[in-house]
């Protein structure tokens, strides 16, 4: 139905996110998809149920489901859903219509990633990332690396952020968003119970 087409996130968090396009329902966290599915609609009272096919939650490296949704329903022009947390139990979530990509207030494009190529460094040295195509090798100095696949894309604004296509394959979701300003990228590493750490890269000359 055309009321349900579309992206659907909280007003006022970033993190849950749902796309419908036709009968397919894609569920997202952080930009990445946990749950893809199809379903039916039926009408209950003023509200419209969705009956997904399919209901379990998982990260894309995980052979059994985190979660489950135990409801979905559209109402009063938000998409409501109730979950089921084994660890911390049930769980509401209140959606409404956006125009972000899944991937944040900026759109994707490749063509962006071609600025970025090659090696860059933390201020303290401590730190690197290296660019190739659309995989980002990271890690610290002395220690084995990680990668990842990334997209990049021009925010709304005006300026170029990279992200993590897909934060539960690789683990460069440890970074927040990579805001680029000429040959340098900022970016945070969220710590728990504790301020975010903030970095910021510095492109290296080739040779050095």
């Amino acid at each position: 139905m055309k009321e349900l087409e579309g992206a659907w996130e909280p007003k006022y968090s970033w993190g849950p996110r749902v796309e419908i396009k036709g009968k397919k329902l894609t569920r997202l966290w952080r930009g990445s998809p946990v749950l893809e599915t199809s379903f039916t609609v039926r009408q209950e009272g003023e509200d419209l149920v969705l009956d997904l096919r399919y209901n379990g939650m998982r990260y894309s490296r995980d052979a059994d489901p985190y979660a489950t949704v135990e409801e979905c329903r559209f109402s009063g022009g938000r998409l409501l859903l109730k979950d089921y947390y084994p660890i911390s139990g049930p769980s509401s979530e209140e959606l409404y219509p956006s125009d972000y990509s899944r991937y944040g207030a900026f759109d994707p494009d490749p063509e962006l990633l071609r600025y970025v190529q090659g090696h860059w460094e933390s201020t303290d040295g401590q730190m690197y990332l290296y660019i190739h195509g659309s995989t980002l090798e990271y890690g610290y100095k002395g220690m084995r690396s990680g990668r990842a696949e990334v997209v990049a894309g021009r925010t709304r604004s005006g300026g170029t952020m990279i992200y993590d296509k897909d934060p539960s394959v690789s683990g460069v979701g440890t970074f927040g968003r990579m805001e680029v300003r000429g040959e340098i990228i900022s970016t945070y590493i969220p710590v728990c119970d504790a301020p975010n750490m903030d970095v910021i890269f510095r492109r290296k000359p080739e040779g050095e």
